[in-house]
């Protein structure tokens, strides 16, 4: 039988290390508003949301907007001061392990964060562990093979079509309602995201 030892948390920890800020741009702040209006609406009255790895905050200020109650986690240190500076409430905590219990949230919100753990299924138990009975998650990453090569950044350790993260959803307790690929153009050519919109079985 094998025998666990500590050596993943240590790993975990060290790749916290090699994060990096991630400075608000105009075209992700207009993705995250858009679909922010049509994810929100369907999350329970009165829910309180998470925002994983809330960046600057765009999605932290779309909800305070909407005076829907949100916490945005993040483990990088200059956005965490950058988010409480224009009074977001942000909790420095990694996505493998957050820090509030059970059942707590209505809505996770997790753009572009999964291709950032190296163990996307843990990940998404942790999603489902917070999320009430019946509790919605909303989670977009960047697609494979395109000329953007998201596979190269330096903190994407999970970058995978669509049908592989639709059964690792499934595969952790989600029933997938909608799933959809978003093109956009960049500066070195087309690029496309996935979305999915799943609630907690």
């Amino acid at each position: 039988m094998t025998e666990w030892t500590s050596d993943f948390a240590e790993f975990l920890r060290e790749i916290a290390e090699t994060t990096y800020p991630e400075p608000r741009t105009d075209g992700h702040t207009k993705l995250t508003r858009t679909m922010l209006a049509k994810v929100a609406p369907l999350m329970r009255r009165g829910g309180i949301a998470l925002d994983v790895g809330c960046g600057r905050g765009p999605a932290l200020e779309w909800f305070a907007e909407q005076k829907i109650h949100a916490i945005g986690i993040t483990i990088n240190a200059s956005d965490l001061a950058a988010c409480e500076n224009v009074g977001f409430l942000v909790e420095h905590c990694d996505q493998n392990d957050i820090k509030q219990p059970d059942g707590f949230f209505s809505l996770v919100w997790a753009r572009h964060v999964l291709e950032h753990s190296v163990c996307p299924m843990w990940t998404l138990r942790e999603y489902r562990r917070v999320l009430e009975p019946g509790g919605l998650l909303y989670v977009e990453v960047p697609g494979p093979d395109t000329p953007c090569q998201h596979e190269q950044n330096q903190n994407h350790f999970s970058v995978f079509g669509w049908k592989a993260w639709h059964f690792l959803l499934t595969k952790s307790g989600f029933d997938v309602k909608e799933c959809a690929q978003i093109d956009l153009e960049t500066s070195v050519g087309g690029d496309r995201y996935f979305y999915f919109i799943a609630t907690k079985k």
